[in-house]
């Protein structure tokens, strides 16, 4: 085998730092959104059983669709940057991977974002690339299609599902009847956990790679998939 050489890598550390701050801000968004959604659904539930007068009704109105608008604002503001950020840092990861362990067969650093916005297949690419860009990583002779720890699909599915609920109460709550508010509420409720779940275990898993690729791994000139290597320094299954 041939003597390794410096890589030169792309450092994540400041961009993970930003992922990180963006988190927290998506974190309290959704508290946030959740608030609001129990103030509105609590708002119409008053409304319609004439707790108070017409114009203390409308006054109220006028207050909720203010605060709505901001939290509303502010959640898809957060949510857009940390969507930009963490594509950033999914272009950088995979690329410093491709350098760590060079295949043939491993997703792009182009694709590994570009797959978010292909339907079906942002069902599975996605988490494929990050099963190899983590793979590769933790050790250069690791096989990219080393299963992962528990903690990855945790992940995964807590993102799909919470973006799969935020969609069915939007469509839900578009009709706009008190009905429907009582629904997307309680689709907002379940939803609430499982969002926070994810935005913590992206972060974990953003961590975990950003400082297992900022310790400067080199790479071996071909990787050998029958002596893979131990993963080290990586997320415990």
């Amino acid at each position: 085998m041939q003597d390794r050489q410096p890589l030169h890598l792309t450092p994540l550390g400041g961009l993970q730092r930003w992922i990180s701050r963006a988190l927290i801000a998506a974190a309290v968004c959704e508290v946030g959104y959740l608030y609001i959604s129990l103030r509105l659904a609590r708002f119409v539930d008053e409304r319609d059983s004439g707790a108070f007068a017409e114009e203390v009704s409308l006054q109220r109105a006028d207050d909720l669709d203010n605060t709505v608008n901001v939290v509303g604002l502010s959640y898809i503001a957060v949510y857009v940057s940390a969507f930009i950020l963490s594509g950033f840092w999914i272009y950088r990861a995979a690329r410093n991977a491709a350098i760590i362990a060079p295949r043939r067969d491993r997703i792009s650093p182009g694709w590994a974002v570009g797959w978010h916005f292909i339907p079906i297949a942002n069902l599975f690419k996605p988490y494929q690339a990050i099963r190899e860009v983590y793979n590769s990583s933790i050790s250069p002779d690791r096989p990219i299609d080393t299963p992962l720890p528990k903690l990855f699909i945790i992940w995964w599915l807590a993102f799909l599902s919470s973006n799969g609920l935020g969609t069915l109460s939007g469509e839900i709550a578009s009709s706009g009847s008190a009905r429907a508010f009582s629904n997307a509420l309680i689709v907002d409720v379940v939803m609430f956990p499982i969002a926070l779940i994810a935005l913590w275990l992206w972060h974990t898993i953003v961590l975990a790679i950003s400082n297992a690729q900022d310790r400067g791994i080199t790479p071996i000139p071909e990787i050998s998939s029958t002596n893979p290597g131990s993963p080290q320094g990586g997320i415990n299954g």
